[in-house]
């Protein structure tokens, strides 16, 4: 296993002056998450940034908005070249492949030997070998004590499934999430009681589709009486009942996403 000294920015605007404290200090890498920036210019921007504060940092991007553009451009690794970071993660997770490339950055180890990476150099763009992360909730999942309580105040995102069973002609996420994997109930009360003890309250399931199956899903509905949190989540609504129904307001449920 691997373990390293992390400090978290969550938007670098309304934390500049964090953000810039910690740039002076010159961190060995700098990941940044592209998931919920959308606009390249963005993320050049904060690219930028993270430049001219801390010239000798190793700058790597990852997140979704990556991914999907690498799946839309067939793997070429120069689609990235203009944001100027030096390496990008390229794989759906990439979550084992962003601690292998910080344990090569910090022990001066060559980065080829990392899979799922495009690598810049100058005017050079390498890709390394492809290698999909598995995921496995018992092993993987999110461990929420060794959360900083002032990260997570009164709200956790959770998810207890991965992709997405369906295979709609509009929609990418089986495409860009892989295949379907979901946590066990010993799994998912694992994570509940981490998050009662630290005090969570509003709980957002991000599953793309939180109520299928149903028989799983009923089942996460009788755990979740047990806890006194209120959560929303993502509903394909065909699936609900009346008793689905009841069952979700008793278990907390204050609102729904319906597709």
């Amino acid at each position: 296993s691997l373990s390293f000294d992390v400090e978290l920015i969550r938007h670098a605007q309304l934390e500049q002056e964090k953000f810039e404290k910690l740039l002076s200090k010159g961190p060995k890498v700098i990941a940044i998450s592209t998931t919920l920036i959308l606009n390249p210019l963005d993320i050049a921007g904060v690219v930028r940034t993270c430049r001219e504060k801390s010239p000798d940092s190793f700058i790597v991007l990852g997140g979704m908005s990556t991914w999907n553009h690498r799946l839309a451009h067939k793997g070429d690794p120069t689609i990235f070249q203009s944001y100027r970071a030096d390496a990008v993660v390229v794989d759906g997770r990439g979550v084992k492949t962003l601690g292998r490339l910080v344990d090569h950055v910090v022990n001066k180890k060559s980065l080829t030997d990392v899979p799922n990476l495009f690598l810049y150099n100058g005017k050079n763009a390498d890709a390394t070998p492809k290698q999909p992360e598995d995921f496995d909730f018992k092993k993987d999942d999110i461990n929420w004590d060794l959360i900083e309580n002032d990260l997570l105040g009164q709200i956790a995102w959770v998810r207890t499934q991965i992709s997405c069973p369906f295979a709609c002609s509009f929609c990418t996420y089986p495409t860009t999430a892989g295949v379907v994997i979901r946590a066990d109930m010993e799994t998912l009360e694992k994570g509940l009681q981490q998050l009662q003890r630290k005090g969570v309250k509003y709980l957002l399931f991000i599953d793309d589709t939180f109520n299928v199956p149903p028989h799983r899903f009923k089942k996460i509905l009788r755990l979740l009486k047990k806890y006194d949190f209120f959560w929303s989540s993502f509903i394909r609504c065909q699936y609900l009942d009346k008793e689905q129904v009841a069952d979700m307001k008793e278990s907390g449920c204050i609102g729904v996403f319906l597709g």
